[in-house]
């Protein structure tokens, strides 16, 4: 079920949307410090909307087959424990916060608590449940935690950025055809696929003789039956919102996953939407250290 969020008439004419997830509180590798950045940051803006991605703490315990010692925080192993320290790194921006998505970190303990739940309650915000579309009037943005690996193995480094931006539009463009703005989580990388403008000849009434001319594309929105309409793929921005997850162990106390599959180092942060004056400016990174 995708979780409809209406907040056109709320919204000013000039605002940023920050989508940040990932932060997988009660594991080690968590980062608090660059998370503290990222909220200072934000309330930093005068006008600010925040959703948060999904897999916000790690939910791992004693009795999971993932559960190992030396990778969870001693001080954290309850799934209510670290939901409470989240809720409280969060608060400074629970003014700001109008919607929680759930990740597989928390669905892994649905059948217990609903941690996603619980956490939307205690920021006062919409349950979004794993995906959702959020309507600000100018642009609609369509948020979803994700699934999937993204790690291309190509020999240039150019080439595995590319590889790894064309993953992320090719795991949503079908998702959601009227948004103009397509974010997903989970793979734990910062990625911001822009639309793309494509030079095509068409006719031009004003040339003597009809002449073909040039002229670039430029985003759209095509009319559909019932006042609806579709945003070509080409046309929208696609982003993953990185996270607040080290991948490796800066203590040197234990392996996580990512050294023992050679994963590369990501960079910590979220994206953030750019909004003037009513009409959308685009999508940049934001890296906190």
């Amino acid at each position: 079920m995708v979780v409809w969020i209406p907040l056109a008439d709320e919204m000013p004419g000039s605002f940023s949307v920050f989508p940040p997830g990932d932060t997988h509180l009660g594991n080690p590798l968590f980062r608090e410090k660059p998370l503290r950045r990222f909220i200072d940051y934000v309330l930093t803006k005068k006008h600010a909307v925040v959703g948060w991605g999904g897999d916000l703490i790690e939910t791992i315990a004693p009795g999971d087959k993932r559960y190992k010692i030396k990778a969870v925080d001693p001080t954290k192993t309850r799934a209510d424990l670290q939901w409470r320290a989240f809720l409280a790194l969060a608060d400074p921006l629970k003014d700001r916060t109008e919607w929680v998505l759930q990740g597989n970190h928390e669905d892994k303990i649905e059948n217990i608590v609903d941690v996603t739940n619980e956490i939307a309650l205690g920021l006062d915000a919409v349950n979004g449940n794993v995906m959702a579309k959020i309507d600000f009037g100018c642009f609609r943005l369509f948020d979803w935690h994700g699934w999937g690996r993204c790690n291309s193995r190509a020999g240039d480094p150019r080439q595995r950025r590319t590889n790894e931006e064309i993953f992320v539009k090719r795991q949503m463009r079908d998702q959601a055809g009227d948004c103009d703005v397509m974010v997903m989580h989970h793979i734990h990388k910062m990625y911001v696929h822009k639309p793309t403008s494509q030079l095509v000849m068409t006719h031009d009434a004003n040339v003597p003789g009809g002449g073909l001319r040039g002229r670039y594309t430029q985003p759209t929105r095509i009319p559909l039956p019932d006042e609806r309409y579709y945003i070509p793929e080409e046309h929208r921005w696609y982003a993953s919102s990185g996270s607040f997850l080290g991948a490796q162990d800066e203590t040197g106390t234990f392996s996580p996953y990512t050294e023992k599959f050679g994963l590369p180092p990501v960079d910590l942060g979220c994206v953030e939407i750019i909004v003037k004056n009513d009409k959308l400016q685009g999508v940049k990174r934001r890296v906190f250290e």
